[in-house]
């Protein structure tokens, strides 16, 4: 069977079966979720905090620069995140993602995002500027962006 065989029966298997879906009340662990046709339906927000230039950050310093900024960056973000009640579920390079249910899930989730820019320009930028003298020196700025998905 040639990979574009392979690749037609899987789409297959995806579209035309049913699927096992349920309701939750809480974030599912990956135990909690059919890996094959199986789904859980949650109200949830997402949040989604991102470190700024981390490409930049990376090409103009050394490894070790650049791993202590982005280490600080999630580090402060996570910190922030589980204290407001978030839970995270990925990571991708300079990224987080987490999710906030419940009845107050977009009031947390908003001041969750308030919080992590507090966080980052009262705390992260400027231990990171007074502590590797090459990032202020160079002109670069330790900045964020932080986005929330609501799904309904």
């Amino acid at each position: 069977m040639g990979l574009a065989d392979e690749v037609t029966q899987a789409v297959t298997d995806v579209v035309c079966s049913d699927w096992d879906v349920r309701k939750g009340t809480v974030v599912p662990s990956t135990e909690d979720v059919k890996l094959k046709n199986g789904a859980v339906e949650v109200d949830a927000d997402y949040l989604y905090a991102d470190l700024a230039d981390s490409t930049g950050l990376a090409r103009d310093f050394s490894r070790k620069t650049a791993a202590k900024v982005s280490r600080a960056y999630l580090d402060a973000t996570c910190r922030v995140i589980r204290a407001r009640g978030g839970q995270i579920r990925s990571f991708d390079g300079d990224r987080v993602m987490a999710i906030f249910m419940g009845s107050a899930k977009n009031t947390d989730a908003a001041k969750c995002a308030l919080q992590i820019n507090h966080a980052v320009t009262k705390i992260v930028r400027p231990k990171v500027e007074a502590n590797l003298p090459s990032i202020k020196s160079q002109g670069f700025e330790v900045k964020h962006c932080v986005g929330i998905d609501s799904l309904r």
